[in-house]
């Protein structure tokens, strides 16, 4: 179990940049890979509704695309006036940034950890980011082989 105030993940997707940064980064998909926003709504200003999938507690997350840096910021309250704090990071990596073909790149999800989590909610919630990243290349890995759309 680890300690740290924060928790990244990474991995390689045979998959564009382009194409990994335009999954993560938008909102209706959050409901096919991450496990804090199930059966999500979506409001009119862009406001995410989710349910978690351990406690069945509700979930808001706003997302915040920079498609210039290819990094998503998600804004997280657990109340729909609560505070949205941008808790949560992805960032795609192309592949020829990194000696790897144009075709792959890398994702990496980044976790803040706050001070009022207890040792087994962080150990929870990097477990399943380390799971959440596995579903996103394999999803945006099928989308591109004309799988799953």
């Amino acid at each position: 179990m680890s300690f740290a105030p924060s928790h990244v993940v990474s991995v390689e997707i045979e998959r564009p940049a382009s194409d990994v940064f335009a999954f993560v980064s938008t909102p209706q998909n959050l409901d096919q890979w991450t496990f804090g926003t199930w059966q999500i709504e979506i409001d009119e200003d862009g406001l995410v509704h989710g349910t978690s999938l351990f406690d069945a507690s509700s979930v808001y997350v706003r997302v915040d695309p920079d498609p210039d840096r290819l990094i998503v910021d998600y804004h997280i309250a657990n109340a729909k006036d609560g505070p949205l704090i941008p808790r949560i990071m992805a960032r795609v990596t192309p592949g020829e940034f990194l000696d790897r073909p144009t075709n792959r790149s890398v994702l990496s999800l980044l976790t803040w950890r706050m001070a009022g989590s207890d040792d087994f909610s962080w150990y929870k919630l990097t477990t399943i980011h380390e799971t959440e990243i596995l579903l996103v290349k394999s999803i945006i890995e099928q989308q591109g082989s004309g799988g799953a759309k």
